[in-house]
C-alpha cells in the first residue's frame, strides 16, 4: 500500500552503511514500536545487500529491517527511513503508523523527489508558488507572501501557472524538476490599506513573455500581500537520491531511493520492467490500468473500460473489475467500437402516502464510439491468476488500520513495503480505514494531525512522528 510507515525508532543507515541516524519520535509516542532487538542495530539483510552495491559513485543499498511493529514480529523493511538531513515523517495512532512526507532539516521544508534535466533525482520543496518580477525584462524575481509575515530564508519550488500539471501532489517520483528559490529581503511590507502596485512596478511572466506593470486588484477582500525578493537555490544544495531496483519475486522489482545522507524511500513497483499498480488484494497490474466505463454487451452486464492515461504502443492492456470482498478480477483488454448504457425512465410512485420518483431500467441501448477520437475496450480474457500477488498485512488494531502490501524477499519471509495507487492514478499513498470501516485521509496540510473522514464532516486525531 502506498502508505509507508516505519516504526518510530527505525534506524536508517548512512551512506557508509554503518551508522544509524536517530529517528525516534517525540516523548510520549508509545504507540510506535522500536526497530530491531534492544541494545543493538538490526543485521543487514543479505537479499538487499547482495548484488546492489551499484557503481563506485552510488551509495550502497543497505537496509535495516524492522524487527517488531506494535508488538508484532514482522521482520520487514520500512517504506521510508530518515537520514542525517532528510527526515521521514509520518502519523501514528495506537500502533498504526504510516508515511506522510520527507522533510529537509537544512532547508526547513517538506520535499519530494523530482528529476532534473541532468537526470538526477533531487528532494525538492513540496511547497510551490508563482513568481512575480520587479523589472520589465523579468530578470529580478520576487514572490508575494502573506501580510505581516517574516518569511526570509524560506524556500519553495517554482510553480508555472501557464502549465497545467498532469500529476498528483503525492507522487513519490516527479518527472520534471522545478527551480527552487529562497525568500530574501522585503521590497514591500503590507498594511491594511496600501497596495504594492501603488509604490512599485510589478511584472508577470507567461512562458517567455514578460508583461506589466500590473494594476492593483482593488477588489481583494484580504489584506494585500507583502513582496519579497527571491534568489535561486542551486540543485547542488538539495539532497540527491539514486534509484536502485530491488528484486522481489515472480518478475517484480521495487524502486528504492537511496539518498546521499542515508535516507531511503520506496518508489514504483514494476513487473518485468513495466510499472504496475497494486490492487487491494495485493495483485500488481501493469499500468495504465483500465477503469470501468459503461457496458460492452447488449444486456448491460459486462463492463467496458477506458484508460485515463496513454499506453505505450503495442503494450498489453489490462482492466480491473473490483469486487465487494476487495479482491479484483483482471482482464486483458481489446478495443471495442460499441458502448452500451442502461435506458432509464423515472416513474412516480406513492410510498407511505407520498409521491416519490423511482428509477426504472427499461433496457440497454448501444452507441457507435468508433469515431469519437478515443479508444474504449472490452474484456478479452481473464488473466487474474497470471499476475503476481503480494502478501497483505494489516497493522494497527485501534482507530486507524492501514492495509499495507509486502513482497517476500527470501525463504526466511523477510518483507519489504511497496505502495499502491488510487484508481485515478494521482496519488501513491493509501487512505486509512478506521475500525468501523470508514476511510479518512491526512494528506491535506491545512489539517495537520487530523485524519479527515472522506465524507468531509468529521476527523480523527493522529500524532505526527519521525520514522
Amino acid at each position: 500500500m502506498a502508505s509507508a510507515g516505519t516504526s518510530g525508532g527505525t534506524p536508517a543507515s548512512d551512506a557508509a552503511g554503518g551508522r544509524a541516524a536517530s529517528t525516534s519520535g517525540a516523548a510520549g509516542e508509545t504507540s510506535v514500536a522500536s526497530a530491531g532487538a534492544s541494545g543493538g542495530t538490526p543485521a543487514v539483510m543479505d537479499p538487499l545487500a547482495a548484488g546492489t552495491a551499484g557503481t563506485s559513485s552510488e551509495p550502497p543499498l543497505v537496509v535495516n529491517p524492522v524487527g517488531t511493529w506494535g508488538g508484532k514480529a514482522l521482520d520487514m523493511v520500512p517504506y521510508a527511513t530518515s537520514g542525517t538531513r532528510l527526515g521521514a515523517v509520518g502519523y501514528a495512532d495506537d500502533g498504526a503508523v504510516f508515511f506522510a512526507t520527507m522533510r529537509d532539516a537544512e532547508l526547513g521544508t517538506d520535499c519530494r523527489f523530482e528529476q532534473s534535466e541532468a537526470g538526477e533525482w533531487l528532494c525538492s520543496p513540496t511547497k510551490k508558488q508563482a513568481l512575480i518580477y520587479l523589472d520589465a525584462a523579468c530578470t529580478q524575481p520576487a514572490a508575494e507572501e502573506p501580510p505581516y509575515g517574516t518569511p526570509t530564508g524560506e524556500v519553495f519550488g517554482f510553480q508555472d501557472n501557464s502549465v497545467v500539471s498532469s500529476g498528483g501532489s503525492d507522487t513519490v517520483l516527479v518527472s520534471q524538476h522545478s527551480p527552487v528559490y529562497r525568500v530574501a529581503d522585503a521590497v514591500f511590507m503590507s498594511n491594511a490599506t496600501e497596495f504594492a502596485e501603488d509604490t512599485i512596478s510589478i511584472y508577470t511572466k507567461s512562458s517567455s513573455q514578460c508583461s506589466g506593470p500590473r494594476v492593483a486588484n482593488r477588489h481583494v477582500v484580504l489584506t494585500p500581500p507583502s513582496i519579497f525578493r527571491v534568489t535561486p537555490v542551486a540543485d547542488a544544495e538539495l539532497v540527491k537520491a539514486t534509484i536502485r531496483d530491488v528484486p522481489l519475486r515472480d518478475g517484480l522489482t521495487l524502486e528504492r531511493l537511496v539518498t546521499d545522507d542515508g535516507a531511503q524511500l520506496s518508489g514504483h513497483l514494476k513487473l518485468a520492467g513495466r510499472e504496475c499498480e497494486l490492487q487491494r488484494d495485493g495483485r500488481c497490474v501493469p499500468v495504465p490500468v483500465g477503469q470501468r466505463y459503461q457496458y460492452a454487451d447488449p444486456d448491460c452486464k459486462e463492463w467496458a473500460f477506458e484508460l485515463k492515461n496513454a499506453a505505450d504502443a503495442g503494450a498489453t492492456l489490462y482492466g480491473v473489475d473490483p469486487t465487494p470482498e476487495e479482491t479484483a478480477k483482471v482482464y486483458e483488454l481489446i478495443p471495442t467500437s460499441t458502448l452500451y448504457s442502461q435506458k432509464i425512465r423515472i416513474d412516480m410512485v406513492v410510498i407511505d402516502g407520498q409521491p416519490r420518483p423511482v428509477e426504472v431500467i427499461e433496457g440497454c441501448e448501444g452507441a457507435d464510439v468508433s469515431n469519437l477520437g478515443k479508444v474504449y475496450y472490452r474484456r478479452a480474457r481473464d488473466v487474474t491468476e497470471e499476475l503476481p500477488k503480494l502478501d497483505t498485512v494489516q497493522l494497527g488494531t485501534a482507530s486507524l488500520s492501514p492495509i499495507w502490501f509486502f513482497g517476500v524477499l527470501s525463504a526466511s519471509e523477510t518483507r519489504i513495503q511497496v505502495q499502491i495507487h488510487s484508481p485515478e492514478g494521482n496519488w501513491v499513498r493509501p487512505n486509512i480505514r478506521t475500525s468501523n470501516g470508514s476511510a479518512c485521509s491526512v494528506y491535506d496540510d491545512r489539517f495537520e494531525n487530523q485524519c479527515l473522514m472522506m465524507d468531509g464532516l468529521s476527523s480523527l486525531p493522529v500524532t505526527q512522528v519521525n520514522l
